[in-house]
């Protein structure tokens, strides 16, 4: 019997009716539970991300200077009166390179940049950045505190001895590197906007560079104003 067969005002009606809007009520619920499911799993898939991305950001900043830039706020470029900059580098890279497949370059760098990193968060200094088989790190900077140039110095006798677990690939012995060591002024801010950077400028930064182009190999080159 079809439901327009039945009188306006038949009980039967009312029933069948009634349990039809039940019916729609139910898979309605239904629908608005597997939606809001859904959209948890998205929430904590978006939380996720958000936290690798935090992650990755602090990474590359220091932490004060990233959560400024989370909180969308600009970042100044910020003036520090004395801290002690060093760059380090193998100078056996130039030969290196071309006797090694790229994948090994690669490993080798991987090896003694990780043995590095360790160091700098040991003596609580920190990484600027790596430009090839260069590596700059300072002391002082963004934390000001008074001990930067004993820091760097640390730090520059641990990579000496750390650069020595490493294996020049080419000769087979121990992998040599050198250092340069200057401290002054030094001007910090973040360079970009798609890719910041977290980027050092001044004399002190070009002397320190210049203390390690000269160094002797296996050697700290330090400036008076670093010793």
């Amino acid at each position: 019997m079809r439901l327009t067969a039945m009188p306006l005002h038949d009980a039967t009606r009312d029933l069948i009716l009634l349990n039809q809007q039940r019916l729609s009520d139910v898979e309605l619920n239904l629908q608005l539970e597997a939606n809001n499911e859904q959209l948890e799993i998205l929430a904590k898939d978006l939380e996720l991300e958000k936290g690798k991305t935090d992650a990755l950001l602090s990474e590359m900043l220091p932490a004060s200077v990233a959560q400024q830039l989370k909180s969308g706020m600009s970042v100044d470029a910020r003036e520090y009166q004395e801290a002690t900059v060093m760059f380090c580098d193998v100078p056996s890279f130039q030969q290196i390179v071309p006797h090694c497949a790229p994948k090994d370059v690669v490993m080798l760098l991987n090896d003694l940049f990780t043995k590095f990193d360790r160091l700098v968060i040991l003596q609580k200094a920190y990484k600027v950045e790596t430009v090839g088989d260069s590596y700059m790190s300072v002391g002082g900077i963004p934390e000001i505190v008074e001990a930067h140039c004993e820091i760097i110095c640390h730090l520059a006798l641990g990579m000496l001895y750390e650069a020595r677990n490493v294996t020049d690939p080419v000769s087979g012995k121990p992998l040599k590197i050198r250092a340069g060591i200057h401290s002054g002024p030094v001007v910090a801010g973040v360079v970009g906007a798609k890719m910041p950077r977290y980027c050092l400028f001044g004399d002190t930064v070009n002397t320190a560079s210049r203390m390690e182009s000269h160094s002797p190999v296996g050697r700290i080159h330090c400036s008076e104003s670093a010793v």
